[in-house]
């Protein structure tokens, strides 16, 4: 739930929607968290992970998951996350890492918005409301999700104007891609698209700097706003929900193949853990688990 809180200058975003949150999903936020500037006086920034319960393509979600099975997920996922912010906070010395005495909160909510200038707009409409309105809204997202976000077809309006107001406050930090897969996205394909997209989301309406290097940025975040492309540097290379859900299918189908026995049931849960480490995390692994998720 949201609860209101101190005064956030950054308040980064990541959906979750339908997903199981992975560990690429983890490092797109720790990735985030952890390049934070704040100044001595600026409060630590904020996390909010944010479930909709719809999609811009996929309608209500995956079929194989309730809402209230998804918000527990993602309740898990913030656990393990806050773990690992805690411990490297207090065991790391580098710069990068939020200082003890700067703890991230994490917040939870739902929303009915599938675009993300729409859930900002919500955030930032709500009342009473949860930040002030000066907080900046960064959504954490990869480069597949880039491509959705600059195509004109999910806009009503037939072009990106619907964004404008969206990137001249708040901004996307978006990861490039790690591995190519099938459809061939490699990384100099990625630099392209984003250098062609470039000219032409600046030459709507004489809007400049959208893609950060050129606008100018505040400190501790303010000011942050247009598209940053960030570089995950392998961590999570080759991890996805769809991955995740695949794995999981593979196992279920392997042991319904080999017949029923007195303890199938048990081992076909510990053939989902193994399977899925190093792709979710403790909590979340438990939870596909427990709940007997993404079988089908």
């Amino acid at each position: 739930m949201l609860v209101v809180c101190n005064q956030p200058l950054t308040l980064y975003i990541l959906d979750s929607s339908f997903n199981p949150p992975t560990l690429a999903h983890m490092h797109l936020c720790l990735s985030a968290l952890h390049s934070h500037r704040p100044t001595p006086t600026s409060p630590p920034p904020r996390l909010l992970l944010l479930l909709s319960t719809l999609n811009a393509d996929k309608g209500s979600g995956h079929p194989s998951t309730t809402l209230p099975q998804r918000l527990v997920g993602i309740e898990e996922f913030a656990q393990d996350l806050h773990s690992t912010l805690t411990s490297t906070s207090s065991s790391s010395s580098h710069p990068s890492s939020p200082p003890p005495d700067q703890e991230i909160a994490i917040d939870i909510a739902l929303t009915t918005q599938p675009f993300f200038h729409q859930k900002s707009h919500s955030i930032s409409t709500t009342t009473p409301s949860p930040y002030p309105t000066s907080t900046t809204h960064i959504h954490l997202t990869g480069f597949d999700t880039l491509i959705r976000v600059l195509n004109p077809k999910y806009y009503s309006e037939g072009d990106l104007s619907p964004l404008v107001p969206f990137l001249e406050r708040h901004g996307l930090s978006v990861a490039w891609r790690d591995t190519e897969g099938e459809d061939g996205w490699s990384r100099e394909r990625q630099e392209q698209w984003v250098g062609k997209m470039k000219g032409q989301v600046e030459d709507m309406k004489g809007v400049q700097g959208w893609f950060r290097g050129e606008n100018i940025e505040g400190e501790g975040g303010e000011g942050k706003r247009g598209i940053e492309m960030v570089d995950l540097e392998g961590k999570g290379s080759g991890i996805s929900s769809s991955r995740v859900r695949e794995v999981v299918r593979e196992v279920a189908g392997k042991m319904k193949d080999e017949g029923k026995g007195e303890d199938r049931g048990e081992v076909e849960r510990r053939e989902i853990k193994k399977a899925l480490d190093g792709l979710v995390s403790e909590r979340v692994r438990e939870w596909i688990v427990e709940e007997g998720l993404y079988k089908e």
